[in-house]
């Protein structure tokens, strides 16, 4: 589950620049971060009326910043042994020490990043470690690191 806010302003040149806020670095959150920062390498595509009523090509580019509240992308896929023995007294996670998907990891792979071949993950069902670390890839490939502030909570 991701949530998204965003903020639009101007820069010097006149650009639009929107500020998103996306609340979490699982799946959800890294694949939608990837989509705004994919966006950014598009040729302009809104039009907008200028003072004279001329219609404009308009450059949208997007600011992205996803809060984690962990140091680690992978939301839930991230197991913690010393979490999962403190969930009895806290708010638990669905996350246990043994889980297998019950999705095949070629239903489960983002379109433009599949699964790689000598990953480990032979098996169509996988393990939460290897969603982890294919997560972690996913994040490490595009370059979304920068765009994360871990350990960052985000209170309603």
């Amino acid at each position: 589950l991701s949530m998204m806010s965003s903020a639009t302003t101007n820069d010097e040149e006149g650009a639009n620049i929107q500020r998103i806020g996306i609340i979490g670095g699982g799946a959800a959150g890294l694949a939608t971060a990837r989509s705004f920062l994919r966006a950014n390498n598009l040729p302009p595509n809104n039009h907008q009326l200028d003072k004279e009523g001329t219609m404009k090509q308009t450059n949208v580019q997007f600011e992205v910043t996803v809060f984690e509240t962990r140091n680690s992308t992978g939301g839930i896929w991230k197991y913690d042994e010393d979490e999962a023995e403190k969930s009895t007294t806290t708010k638990s996670r669905p996350m246990y020490r043994n889980l297998r998907t019950n999705l095949p990891k070629e239903l489960m792979a983002f379109r433009e990043f599949p699964w790689g071949v000598g990953d480990g993950a032979e098996a169509s069902y996988v393990t939460h470690k290897q969603v982890q670390k294919y997560l972690e890839d996913y994040a490490n490939e595009f370059h979304l690191l920068e765009n994360i502030r871990f350990g960052c909570r985000v209170n309603h």
